[in-house]
Parts: structure tokens; C-alpha cells; sequence
């Protein structure tokens, strides 16, 4: 008797451990993320979720993602599939940095535009080197 009603309780606890249970919503490469790999995950002031990863830049808005990447034959792609970190600004400008440079993103028209850190002679251009510094310091400041 000891025994039957030891199992029913059991049996009860698991019952209501498995109904409270939290569901949630499992992404994969497989239709969702353009790689597993990921840099860098930023969340910009419109809500939307960023994700850098080795294969492309990725955004989420809640219910879908939007995949961004390099397309040979449009010069306003995003320059290299492997993104290593996003950032936006005091304005709103959105940043894309990657292996081959930084690109900003016009969130109107889903162009990426070069932006060229250095002059001809190699040395970082005085305005580029001020974004960066105060990037910095809106990040940390």
C-alpha cells in the first residue's frame, strides 16, 4: 500500500514539474541563421537583434530573421560574409565591421556603403579615427 501511493505522488510531481515546464523557440541554420558561428549579437534601438556571424550578418525582429550577404555583382552588399561586430550611433547610423573594413547600413534602402579607413598612404584618416574614439565612448561612457 506504502509502495502504490509512494508512485502516485511520484507520479503527481512529475506530472506538474512537466506542465510547468517553459517552452521556447529553438533557431538553427537550417532555415533561420546564416552560421552557427557567431561574433557578435547587438541589440540596436529599434529592437531588432543583430548577429554577426562567419556567414553573413543576420536580423531578427521578433519573428523572422533577414540574412545579409555579399553578392559579387552588387557593390552595396555587404562587403565579406564574415562580420566580426556591429555598433549604433548617437544619430541612429548602423555599423558593420568586418574582415575587410567598415560598411555602414541605410536601414532604408538595405544598402551597405564602404567607408574607407585609410588615405592612400596608409594612414588612418583623422574623421574615421574620431568615429572610432567616439564610439568608444559612447559604448563605455
Amino acid at each position: 500500500m506504502k509502495s502504490l501511493l509512494f508512485k502516485i505522488i511520484v507520479l503527481a510531481c512529475l506530472v506538474h514539474s512537466y506542465s510547468n515546464a517553459q517552452t521556447g523557440i529553438f533557431y538553427s541554420t537550417d532555415k533561420d541563421l546564416s552560421n552557427s558561428l557567431i561574433n557578435s549579437i547587438y541589440q540596436d534601438k529599434r529592437d531588432y537583434i543583430w548577429i554577426a556571424t562567419e556567414d553573413g550578418l543576420n536580423k531578427f525582429d521578433g519573428v523572422k530573421f533577414s540574412v545579409y550577404k555579399n553578392n559579387l555583382k552588387d557593390s552595396t552588399s555587404l562587403k565579406n560574409n564574415y562580420v566580426r561586430c556591429m555598433y549604433e550611433d548617437s544619430k541612429g547610423r548602423f555599423w558593420v565591421g568586418g574582415i575587410n573594413g567598415l560598411q555602414l547600413f541605410n536601414r532604408t534602402s538595405n544598402k551597405f556603403s564602404n567607408i574607407h579607413l585609410y588615405s592612400s598612404n596608409n594612414i588612418l584618416q583623422p574623421r574615421m579615427l574620431h568615429l572610432y574614439l567616439k564610439a568608444k565612448m559612447e559604448q563605455f561612457g
